[in-house]
Protein backbone atom coordinates (compact mmCIF):
# COMPACT_ATOMS: atom_id res chain seq x y z
CA UNK A 1 0.00 0.00 0.00
CA UNK A 2 1.38 3.37 -1.08
CA UNK A 3 2.07 5.88 1.68
CA UNK A 4 1.99 9.59 0.85
CA UNK A 5 3.27 12.21 3.27
CA UNK A 6 1.59 15.58 3.57
CA UNK A 7 4.29 17.54 1.74
CA UNK A 8 4.30 14.97 -1.08
CA UNK A 9 0.65 15.57 -2.03
CA UNK A 10 1.35 18.32 -4.63
CA UNK A 11 3.70 15.94 -6.42
CA UNK A 12 1.14 13.14 -6.30
CA UNK A 13 -1.63 15.40 -7.63
CA UNK A 14 0.56 16.51 -10.54
CA UNK A 15 1.45 12.91 -11.37
CA UNK A 16 -2.23 11.91 -11.32
CA UNK A 17 -3.11 14.82 -13.60
CA UNK A 18 -0.44 13.80 -16.11
CA UNK A 19 -1.63 10.18 -16.04
CA UNK A 20 -5.26 11.27 -16.55
CA UNK A 21 -4.32 13.39 -19.56
CA UNK A 22 -2.42 10.46 -21.07
CA UNK A 23 -5.48 8.23 -20.69
CA UNK A 24 -7.77 10.92 -22.14
CA UNK A 25 -5.47 11.37 -25.14
CA UNK A 26 -5.46 7.65 -25.88
CA UNK A 27 -9.22 7.24 -25.45
CA UNK A 28 -10.21 10.18 -27.69
CA UNK A 29 -7.22 10.18 -30.05
CA UNK A 30 -6.37 13.82 -29.37
CA UNK A 31 -3.11 15.72 -29.73
CA UNK A 32 -2.21 16.94 -26.25
CA UNK A 33 1.53 16.96 -26.81
CA UNK A 34 2.30 20.61 -25.88
CA UNK A 35 0.24 20.46 -22.67
CA UNK A 36 1.73 17.15 -21.59
CA UNK A 37 5.24 18.39 -22.34
CA UNK A 38 4.63 21.41 -20.10
CA UNK A 39 3.40 19.26 -17.23
CA UNK A 40 6.24 16.77 -17.69
CA UNK A 41 8.73 19.63 -17.43
CA UNK A 42 6.95 21.05 -14.36
CA UNK A 43 7.04 17.77 -12.41
CA UNK A 44 10.83 17.62 -11.70
CA UNK A 45 10.87 21.33 -10.83
CA UNK A 46 8.03 20.86 -8.35
CA UNK A 47 9.75 17.85 -6.80
CA UNK A 48 13.04 19.75 -6.53
CA UNK A 49 11.45 22.79 -4.86
CA UNK A 50 9.54 20.72 -2.32
CA UNK A 51 12.47 18.59 -1.22
CA UNK A 52 14.82 21.59 -1.11
CA UNK A 53 12.65 23.39 1.48
CA UNK A 54 11.76 20.63 3.93
CA UNK A 55 11.38 21.43 7.61
CA UNK A 56 13.33 19.39 10.19
CA UNK A 57 10.22 17.37 11.05
CA UNK A 58 9.53 16.66 7.37
CA UNK A 59 13.10 15.43 6.97
CA UNK A 60 12.56 13.05 9.89
CA UNK A 61 9.34 11.81 8.28
CA UNK A 62 11.18 11.23 5.02
CA UNK A 63 14.01 9.38 6.76
CA UNK A 64 11.44 7.12 8.48
CA UNK A 65 9.30 6.67 5.38
CA UNK A 66 7.67 3.21 5.33
CA UNK A 67 8.72 2.82 1.69
CA UNK A 68 12.31 3.96 2.17
CA UNK A 69 14.99 1.70 0.65
CA UNK A 70 16.11 -1.20 2.81
CA UNK A 71 19.57 -2.80 2.75
CA UNK A 72 18.38 -5.53 0.39
CA UNK A 73 17.27 -2.80 -2.03
CA UNK A 74 20.77 -1.32 -2.00
CA UNK A 75 22.22 -4.74 -2.69
CA UNK A 76 20.06 -5.10 -5.79
CA UNK A 77 20.78 -1.55 -7.00
CA UNK A 78 24.52 -1.28 -6.31
CA UNK A 79 25.95 -4.73 -6.91
CA UNK A 80 26.01 -7.19 -9.79
CA UNK A 81 26.46 -10.96 -9.91
CA UNK A 82 25.18 -11.27 -6.35
CA UNK A 83 25.34 -14.85 -5.08
CA UNK A 84 23.72 -15.34 -1.70
CA UNK A 85 25.23 -17.75 0.82
CA UNK A 86 22.91 -19.15 3.48
CA UNK A 87 23.27 -20.84 6.85
CA UNK A 88 25.79 -20.76 9.67
CA UNK A 89 26.78 -24.45 9.21
CA UNK A 90 25.83 -25.10 12.83
CA UNK A 91 22.13 -24.59 13.48
CA UNK A 92 19.99 -22.82 10.87
CA UNK A 93 19.71 -19.97 8.41
CA UNK A 94 18.65 -16.62 9.86
CA UNK A 95 16.84 -14.52 7.26
CA UNK A 96 17.40 -11.33 9.27
CA UNK A 97 20.97 -11.26 7.91
CA UNK A 98 21.80 -11.93 4.27
CA UNK A 99 25.13 -11.95 2.49
CA UNK A 100 27.22 -13.34 -0.27
CA UNK A 101 29.73 -12.60 -2.99
CA UNK A 102 29.00 -9.80 -5.46
CA UNK A 103 30.74 -7.32 -7.73
CA UNK A 104 30.97 -3.58 -7.22
CA UNK A 105 32.32 -1.80 -10.31
CA UNK A 106 33.56 -5.18 -11.55
CA UNK A 107 35.48 -5.75 -8.33
CA UNK A 108 34.59 -8.79 -6.21
CA UNK A 109 33.39 -8.00 -2.69
CA UNK A 110 31.57 -9.70 0.15
CA UNK A 111 28.22 -8.05 0.98
CA UNK A 112 26.56 -8.56 4.37
CA UNK A 113 23.30 -6.80 5.12
CA UNK A 114 20.41 -6.88 7.54
CA UNK A 115 16.99 -7.51 6.05
CA UNK A 116 13.61 -5.95 6.87
CA UNK A 117 10.15 -6.51 5.46
CA UNK A 118 7.55 -4.25 3.89
CA UNK A 119 4.51 -5.80 5.54
CA UNK A 120 3.63 -8.00 8.49
CA UNK A 121 4.20 -11.27 6.63
CA UNK A 122 7.64 -10.25 5.38
CA UNK A 123 8.62 -8.87 8.78
CA UNK A 124 7.67 -12.14 10.45
CA UNK A 125 9.82 -14.04 7.97
CA UNK A 126 12.86 -11.90 8.80
CA UNK A 127 11.97 -11.50 12.50
CA UNK A 128 11.51 -7.73 12.08
CA UNK A 129 15.22 -7.37 11.32
CA UNK A 130 16.32 -8.74 14.71
CA UNK A 131 19.02 -11.36 14.28
CA UNK A 132 19.32 -14.63 16.20
CA UNK A 133 22.69 -16.16 17.19
CA UNK A 134 22.76 -18.16 13.95
CA UNK A 135 22.54 -14.89 12.03
CA UNK A 136 25.64 -13.54 13.76
CA UNK A 137 27.47 -16.81 13.17
CA UNK A 138 26.49 -16.70 9.51
CA UNK A 139 27.88 -13.18 9.24
CA UNK A 140 31.12 -14.32 10.86
CA UNK A 141 31.35 -17.29 8.49
CA UNK A 142 30.96 -14.97 5.49
CA UNK A 143 33.57 -12.53 6.81
CA UNK A 144 36.07 -15.33 7.37
CA UNK A 145 35.32 -16.62 3.88
CA UNK A 146 35.99 -13.14 2.48
CA UNK A 147 39.25 -13.08 4.40
CA UNK A 148 40.31 -16.34 2.74
CA UNK A 149 39.32 -15.01 -0.69
CA UNK A 150 41.09 -11.69 -0.03
CA UNK A 151 38.09 -9.54 -0.97
CA UNK A 152 36.82 -6.47 0.93
CA UNK A 153 33.69 -6.64 3.08
CA UNK A 154 30.78 -4.21 2.75
CA UNK A 155 28.28 -4.20 5.62
CA UNK A 156 24.85 -2.54 5.30
CA UNK A 157 23.09 -2.22 8.66
CA UNK A 158 19.47 -1.23 9.35
CA UNK A 159 18.28 -3.12 12.42
CA UNK A 160 16.49 -2.45 15.71
CA UNK A 161 19.05 -4.69 17.45
CA UNK A 162 19.56 -8.29 18.45
CA UNK A 163 16.59 -10.53 19.18
CA UNK A 164 15.95 -10.37 22.97
CA UNK A 165 13.97 -13.61 23.31
CA UNK A 166 14.61 -16.58 25.58
CA UNK A 167 15.41 -18.85 22.63
CA UNK A 168 18.23 -16.56 21.54
CA UNK A 169 19.67 -16.54 25.06
CA UNK A 170 19.51 -20.33 25.20
CA UNK A 171 21.58 -20.47 22.00
CA UNK A 172 24.16 -18.07 23.51
CA UNK A 173 23.50 -14.84 21.66
CA UNK A 174 25.96 -12.93 23.86
CA UNK A 175 28.73 -15.40 23.09
CA UNK A 176 28.09 -15.14 19.34
CA UNK A 177 28.35 -11.33 19.41
CA UNK A 178 31.52 -11.45 21.52
CA UNK A 179 33.12 -13.96 19.17
CA UNK A 180 32.28 -11.74 16.21
CA UNK A 181 34.00 -8.78 17.85
CA UNK A 182 37.08 -10.84 18.63
CA UNK A 183 37.39 -12.49 15.26
CA UNK A 184 36.86 -9.29 13.29
CA UNK A 185 40.05 -7.90 14.80
CA UNK A 186 41.90 -10.78 13.18
CA UNK A 187 40.63 -10.14 9.66
CA UNK A 188 43.17 -8.85 7.18
CA UNK A 189 40.76 -7.40 4.62
CA UNK A 190 39.15 -3.94 4.77
CA UNK A 191 35.59 -3.56 6.09
CA UNK A 192 33.27 -0.77 4.98
CA UNK A 193 30.23 -0.19 7.22
CA UNK A 194 27.14 1.81 6.36
CA UNK A 195 24.57 2.45 9.10
CA UNK A 196 21.17 3.85 8.26
CA UNK A 197 20.70 5.51 11.65
CA UNK A 198 23.16 6.80 14.23
CA UNK A 199 21.84 4.66 17.10
CA UNK A 200 22.58 1.52 15.10
CA UNK A 201 26.32 2.12 15.32
CA UNK A 202 26.12 0.84 18.90
CA UNK A 203 23.53 -1.85 18.29
CA UNK A 204 25.23 -3.57 15.35
CA UNK A 205 28.73 -4.06 16.68
CA UNK A 206 28.69 -7.68 15.52
CA UNK A 207 28.80 -6.47 11.89
CA UNK A 208 31.45 -3.76 12.15
CA UNK A 209 35.06 -3.66 13.23
CA UNK A 210 35.75 -1.80 16.46
CA UNK A 211 38.56 0.76 16.07
CA UNK A 212 41.70 0.03 18.06
CA UNK A 213 43.73 2.87 19.55
CA UNK A 214 46.44 2.51 16.90
CA UNK A 215 43.81 2.60 14.15
CA UNK A 216 43.02 6.26 14.86
CA UNK A 217 44.52 7.43 11.59
CA UNK A 218 42.16 5.18 9.64
CA UNK A 219 38.87 5.99 11.39
CA UNK A 220 36.83 9.08 10.58
CA UNK A 221 34.72 10.12 13.58
CA UNK A 222 31.87 11.80 11.81
CA UNK A 223 29.52 12.76 14.64
CA UNK A 224 31.68 13.49 17.69
CA UNK A 225 33.52 16.85 17.51
CA UNK A 226 36.20 15.58 19.86
CA UNK A 227 36.66 12.59 17.58
CA UNK A 228 37.27 14.89 14.64
CA UNK A 229 39.85 16.79 16.66
CA UNK A 230 41.63 13.59 17.68
CA UNK A 231 41.57 12.43 14.09
CA UNK A 232 43.15 15.66 12.80
CA UNK A 233 45.81 15.58 15.52
CA UNK A 234 46.64 12.00 14.65
CA UNK A 235 47.12 12.99 11.01
CA UNK A 236 49.51 15.78 12.02
CA UNK A 237 51.57 13.51 14.25
CA UNK A 238 50.64 15.26 17.52
CA UNK A 239 48.15 12.68 18.80
CA UNK A 240 50.54 11.29 21.40
CA UNK A 241 51.43 14.76 22.67
CA UNK A 242 47.84 15.86 23.13
CA UNK A 243 46.87 12.96 25.39
CA UNK A 244 48.28 12.91 28.94
CA UNK A 245 49.80 9.68 30.16
CA UNK A 246 48.48 7.57 33.02
CA UNK A 247 50.82 9.29 35.49
CA UNK A 248 49.03 12.59 34.93
CA UNK A 249 45.86 11.17 36.45
CA UNK A 250 47.53 10.03 39.68
CA UNK A 251 47.90 12.44 42.58
CA UNK A 252 51.34 12.89 44.04
CA UNK A 253 51.84 11.88 47.72
CA UNK A 254 52.38 15.47 48.87
CA UNK A 255 49.35 16.70 46.93
CA UNK A 256 47.21 13.88 48.28
CA UNK A 257 48.31 14.68 51.84
CA UNK A 258 47.53 18.35 51.29
CA UNK A 259 44.05 17.55 50.04
CA UNK A 260 43.44 15.16 52.93
CA UNK A 261 43.17 12.03 50.78
CA UNK A 262 44.97 8.77 51.50
CA UNK A 263 47.68 7.73 49.08
CA UNK A 264 49.20 4.21 49.15
CA UNK A 265 52.49 4.21 51.04
CA UNK A 266 52.08 7.65 52.60
CA UNK A 267 50.44 8.82 55.83
CA UNK A 268 47.23 10.63 55.29
CA UNK A 269 43.70 10.94 56.46
CA UNK A 270 41.47 8.16 55.22
CA UNK A 271 38.02 9.14 54.08
CA UNK A 272 35.28 8.46 56.65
Amino acid sequence: MAVTLEFEKPILELEEKIAALHRFRLEHDLDLGPGLATLDAKLPDTRRKIFASLTPWEKIQLARHPQRPHPQDYVGAMFTDYMELCGDRRYADDRAIIGGFAKLNQRPVMVIATQKGRNLKQNMEVNFGCAHPEGYRKALRLMQLANKARVPIISLVDTPGAYPGIAAAERHIGESIAVNLREMFRLEVPILDHHRRRRQRRRARHLRRQPRPHHGKRVLFRHHPGGLRRHSLAQRGRHSQSRPGPEAHRARPDEARRRGRHHPGTPGRRPP
